[in-house]
């Protein structure tokens, strides 16, 4: 491989036979620079926030910036002390797998500084505006424990949703 070019290893994949309000991913290997999530989501009607709680921290350890971009309205917003980390301010709560969300951890095995996560959420149909639109969020969760654990959860995802996680060499 030449030089400066990255390889991503698939190490899991789930697939939503049924609906769930939580998926984990757990015994992370250690083995990586980065991580990557890949996700394709849908969640049933009344969506809520989506999250991720790392390691199952549920202290006031997350921290982010988040900006919003539809064709009628740009928004930015801050959150700090959460008790988890925010990808996305409401799910789309129609039917069928609406949303993109890419998340990158860097770092995340290290154990002498803090954790970098971003993510880029795309809707094809937001529902406030009801329009398309992107979320991107940077955030910090302020731990120096390696990640060994990820938990999503805040809407009810439904059937057929994916979650993919690979692992990111140098």
């Amino acid at each position: 491989m030449p030089a400066g070019v990255s390889a991503y290893t698939a190490l899991a994949n789930v697939t939503l036979g049924s609906s769930a309000s939580t998926v984990t991913f757990s015994s992370i290997s250690s083995g990586y620079r980065d991580l990557v999530f890949v996700l394709q989501l849908g969640t049933s009607p009344g969506g809520q926030d989506v999250n991720l709680r790392i390691n199952g921290d549920t202290g006031s350890n997350y921290n982010g910036v988040t900006a919003e971009v539809y064709a009628s309205n740009v928004s930015s917003s801050v959150y700090s002390n959460g008790t988890a980390l925010r990808l996305q301010r409401q799910a789309y709560t129609g039917t069928g797998l609406t949303t993109s969300v890419l998340i990158n951890f860097l770092d995340y095995s290290v154990t002498d500084k803090h954790k970098t996560v971003l993510n880029r959420f795309d809707n094809t149909t937001e529902p406030t505006f009801n329009q398309p639109g992107t979320n991107m969020t940077a955030s910090r969760w302020a731990n120096t424990a390696a990640v060994t654990s990820v938990q999503f959860f805040g809407g009810n995802f439904i059937a057929g949703s994916t979650f993919a996680l690979y692992g990111v060499s140098a």
